[in-house]
């Protein structure tokens, strides 16, 4: 008998830790409309700006004091799948890979060394 209750206090403590331990990591699954519109971010002393499009285009554009410094004047394409954005720089021929976590008007993009957060312009 004492067997047999270790193991079902085993079974139910695996089950347990792995129910929180899924529910703690899930991120919520993002839709290319919930990335439609302006995002910025400031760093540096500049603001860059991602504008993407619901044609599946985006535009970049780096600012400081005022001034354009580095623009992308042509669109790039942009698509999302599951909690990631892919985004397109053919002047670099590379499709850079992001997870994105989204909480009300807060964007941040990480790609395994680096996370950033935009903020949805007005």
């Amino acid at each position: 008998m004492g067997k047999r209750m270790l193991a079902l206090i085993m079974t139910l403590v695996i089950g347990v830790c792995c129910f929180v331990t899924a529910c703690g990591s899930s991120t919520k699954d993002i839709k290319a409309e919930d990335v439609f519109g302006t995002w910025i971010r400031e760093y540096d002393g500049k603001t860059e700006s991602y504008t993407f499009n619901s044609n599946m285009t985006y535009t970049r554009t780096v600012y400081k004091d005022g001034n354009v410094i580095d623009s992308m004047n042509y669109p790039e394409t942009y698509r999302v799948d599951e909690n990631k954005i892919y985004v397109l720089n053919s002047a670099l021929h590379a499709e850079n890979e992001y997870e994105v976590v989204m909480k009300g008007d807060s964007m941040k993009w990480s790609n395994g060394l680096n996370t950033v957060e935009y903020t949805k312009s007005k």
